[in-house]
């Protein structure tokens, strides 16, 4: 400021000796004073404030049709340009064919940081790229070459030893995406972050296989982070690759109409039993219609019981069901088989009861008749009287086909554990289906659903002195071979002992090779305590209708165990042990590609049980039964 006084004193002293001087001598001393003053301020080495930039940006020739295919089409180019000393710059100009040029008045100094986003028409960054120039006053053009941005479905892969950080495009603002990544044997850690937050971090971990993650995010960018941070532990020579998947637009499996039953025993020892339909609209509102359930033998009816709804999937495949009814708030981890037609639930949280729940989805865009239970179905069933009924028993569980004429009679070949006397019994019985699908079967003694692709549900609410659970699918729907077991399965499972008093329930996730080998981890509630149980199945042999074979040292049918619903489900009764006659346990399995420790964490971890299969000589043909009289109990 004291040099422009100045200055401006010199001027109006030039100005006072005007009428002695020539006016044209006076305007250039003037103009060279101004010079002078300007071009010299700041007694700098003679650079100007701003400095003329023009940015070039061109896409790299090998991208840029694939771009044009992978990508919606370009729009516009974002850029942002910092530095010490300067106040950010930031703009967009729009893409004119495969190049943009940016022209920029940018302050003059060091360390000028360019930064490129070639955006498409969702606002996903397509291409990026930056540099850093020093500015001195003289026009300066920068060329900034891009690269492509990673975009989830890319396998990203390294065997350095140096930390990366990968930035991956997911092409929307929120849902849930699958991460897998593998570290192999030298311990790495892979740390994910959305928006300066922390959405999943592996710890330092080898995987020695490939490990898969569900994570959900939503914001305001379509870009997550991915940083690795090789040899954790300080070794050395590691190796290690992941790949994030694009999040699906997914469909609420949920929404449809459902048949449901449960069996439930309290801990004061009161049995229960609910069979209702279910219906979920994609507005979020839904209905229990003709809701029959029978608790310590007070049988009850419900027309309708309106609710609203929400889901919430978690990582390790299942989904929270939240339903919200006019007096309480309940909220079910649920599991959905992977063809969508069946549900499952995870009970062992509630340590006041054990429970099992099985859903089967209605077809409601048909009118159903007898001839829809037409052909041969694997069956299991679990039942409690309050009353020993002549020799048929207070606890027991049954494996076994129904064959049914489609015109109201079938006929039930089984094995029965009635509190550890084995009977094999044969049964000709009649049933009624009603053009909604529900469907009355034994002679009228049970009801139950019919439900899409050939599965059924069968209790018996209405009578106070027995509980029952009864779950069946299409023999043979298909053909059949061991390799159709393999995957990754979520099981559910409910189960006494010791002569009736100890009773369990349990959820768990079972993964099978394609030759018969599969490895389980159930997670137990068993009489308030909760346990893993880790079991190894090998050797299954399944034959081309589903069964499975045996194991050794029991007594089971060959129909005890069996794969169907297009293979997405599985029966396995375990009631049938030469050495523990009085255990009783059914298990009942949907397939779930996306599931992973649905066990979790666990108090206790039992010693692994190993079952080694052996095929059953009379797998493939059930004549070599023993008929017993139907007062033994009927099938259905």
């Amino acid at each position: 400021m004291k040099k422009i006084t100045a200055y401006l004193a010199i001027i109006r002293g030039l100005l006072r000796e005007a009428k002695q001087m020539k006016k044209s001598i006076i305007c250039m001393i003037i103009i060279c004073s101004l010079f002078i003053f300007y071009g010299c301020g700041g007694g700098g080495g003679g650079s100007s404030s701003n400095t003329p930039v023009t940015i070039s940006v061109s896409f790299q020739n090998n991208h840029a049709s694939s771009l044009n295919q992978k990508y919606l089409l370009l729009t516009h180019v974002r850029y942002t340009v910092t530095g010490p000393k300067m106040k950010d710059m930031q703009g967009s100009v729009p893409v004119i064919g495969d190049a943009a040029d940016i022209d920029l008045m940018v302050p003059s100094g060091p360390q000028r940081l360019f930064k490129i986003q070639i955006l498409d028409s969702s606002g996903a960054v397509a291409y990026f790229g930056d540099t850093t120039a020093d500015l001195k006053g003289d026009p300066i053009k920068l060329e900034i070459l891009l690269h492509e941005m990673p975009r989830c479905n890319d396998i990203v892969q390294s065997g350095s030893d140096n930390p990366e950080t990968f930035t991956i495009d997911l092409g929307k603002k929120s849902g849930t995406f699958q991460f897998d990544y593998e570290t192999y044997s030298v311990k790495d850690r892979m740390i994910i972050t959305y928006e300066g937050k922390t959405l999943y971090d592996s710890g330092c971990i080898n995987t020695d296989g490939i490990k898969t993650e569900y994570i959900s995010y939503s914001g305001n960018s379509t870009a997550i982070t991915v940083a690795v941070q090789p040899n954790c532990e300080g070794a050395v020579s590691t190796k290690w690759d992941f790949v994030v998947y694009c999040p699906q637009e997914q469909e609420n499996k949920i929404v449809g109409t459902w048949a449901h039953v449960a069996l439930e025993r309290l801990n004061d020892a009161t049995w229960g039993s609910i069979l209702e339909t279910v219906i979920f609209r994609n507005d979020g509102t839904g209905a229990e219609i003709n809701r029959r359930v029978n608790y310590g033998g007070n049988v009850n009816s419900f027309d309708r019981i309106n609710f609203t709804y929400s889901t919430n999937q978690n990582q390790d495949g299942s989904t929270n069901l939240t339903m919200v009814y006019p007096d309480r708030t309940l909220t079910h981890k649920i599991i959905i088989s992977d063809n969508g037609n069946m549900v499952i639930i995870d009970r062992t949280s509630d340590a006041s009861s054990k429970r099992i729940d099985v859903a089967i989805r209605m077809d409601i865009s048909k009118s159903y008749t007898n001839a829809d239970f037409f052909g041969d179905y694997y069956g299991t069933t679990y039942n409690y009287y309050s009353g020993n009924i002549l020799d048929f028993g207070y606890h027991n569980s049954w494996a076994g086909i129904v064959s049914s004429d489609g015109i109201g009679n079938y006929f039930g070949t089984g094995t029965w554990n009635n509190d550890g006397v084995i009977i094999t019994q044969n049964d000709t019985l009649t049933y009624s289906v009603n053009t909604e699908g529900s469907i009355v079967t034994g002679n009228g003694n049970f009801e139950g659903y019919l439900g899409a692709n050939n599965l059924f549900i069968t209790s018996r609410p209405t009578v106070n002195n027995h509980w029952k659970i009864s779950f069946g699918m299409k023999k043979g729907d298909r053909t059949y071979a061991t390799a159709d077991l393999a995957g990754t399965w979520a099981l559910t499972g409910f189960g006494d002992a010791n002569q009736g008093t100890s009773y369990g329930d349990m959820v768990g996730i079972m993964t099978c090779d394609s030759v018969g080998n599969c490895t389980a981890t159930l997670k137990s509630q068993k009489d308030g305590d909760i346990i893993n149980e880790p079991i190894d199945f090998q050797n299954i042999s399944i034959d081309p209708f589903g069964s499975f074979g045996v194991l050794p040292n029991t007594i089971a049918p060959s129909y005890s165990a069996a794969i169907g619903n297009n293979g997405n489900t599985l029966l396995m009764n375990m009631s049938f042990g030469q050495s523990a006659l009085y255990d009783r346990e059914i298990l009942i399995g949907v397939r779930c590609t996306g599931c992973t420790n649905l066990a979790g964490q666990a108090a206790n971890l039992k010693t692994k049980k190993t079952y080694h299969f052996k095929k059953h000589p009379n797998s493939l043909s059930l004549q070599n039964t023993r008929e017993k009289t139907s007062r033994h109990g009927k099938v259905g």
